[in-house]
């Protein structure tokens, strides 16, 4: 995991975003094996200092 972005809300509290960021890498022998695979890629976010997120990229393979 990977927090993205530490900002009060409108509640007051600091509470952080947190995604699962997507991996170029293919599931290891054991993943593949229970099925726990995933589509490959890579990705890039835009962060503005005071709006946040402003963008996302993803480049599927």
């Amino acid at each position: 995991m990977t927090a993205l972005h530490i900002s009060p809300d409108p509640a007051g509290s600091r509470a952080p975003e947190i995604e699962y960021v997507r991996s170029p890498s293919p599931p290891d022998g054991c993943h593949d094996r229970n099925g726990y695979v995933n589509r490959q890629a890579v990705e890039c976010f835009l962060h503005h200092p005071h709006d946040g997120q402003v963008g996302r990229f993803t480049e599927w393979f």
